[in-house]
C-alpha cells in the first residue's frame, strides 16, 4: 500500500527550462522555454511553416550548448541543408530516418544517447 504524505513533504527534481533566448520562450511554458520531459506539438496546414518554427527554436537552443537532435522523417539531406541556409541551425545534430534500413533501431539507439531536446519532424 502506498504511503500517504503531505504535498509539502514531496521531494521532486527542480525543473529548469531550456531556453532558446527568443520570444518563443514566453509562449512555451509559464517558466519560459522548453520544460524537460515535456512534449510539444506544432500543428498546421501543409506549408504553414511548422518545420521552420521547430528548426528555428531548436537551432537557437543548440547555440546555448544544449544537445539538440533533429530526427527527420520527411525531408532528405538536400532539404535539410536548404533549411540550414535560411535558419541558423548548424549546431543541431541530424538523424536521417528516410534512408534508414531499420528506422526503429536507429531511432532507439539515437535516443539512448541522451539529448536535451529532440525535434521529430514527420
Amino acid at each position: 500500500m502506498k504511503k500517504i504524505r503531505k504535498i509539502k513533504d514531496l521531494k521532486t527534481m527542480k525543473q529548469e527550462p531550456i531556453l532558446s533566448n527568443t520570444k518563443f520562450d514566453e509562449l512555451l511554458s509559464y517558466k519560459g522555454g522548453l520544460m524537460t520531459a515535456t512534449s510539444y506539438g506544432i500543428f498546421g496546414d501543409a506549408g504553414a511553416g511548422k518545420s521552420s518554427v521547430a528548426f528555428f527554436i531548436t537551432g537557437q537552443i543548440a547555440k546555448t550548448s544544449a544537445r539538440v537532435l533533429n530526427v527527420q522523417c520527411e525531408m532528405d539531406e538536400t532539404d535539410v541543408q536548404e533549411y540550414s541556409t535560411r535558419i541558423d541551425m548548424q549546431e543541431v545534430e541530424y538523424l536521417d530516418l528516410i534512408n534508414s534500413k531499420n528506422p526503429k533501431k536507429d531511432l532507439e539507439e539515437a535516443l539512448s544517447d541522451g539529448w536535451d531536446v529532440v525535434n521529430i519532424d514527420s
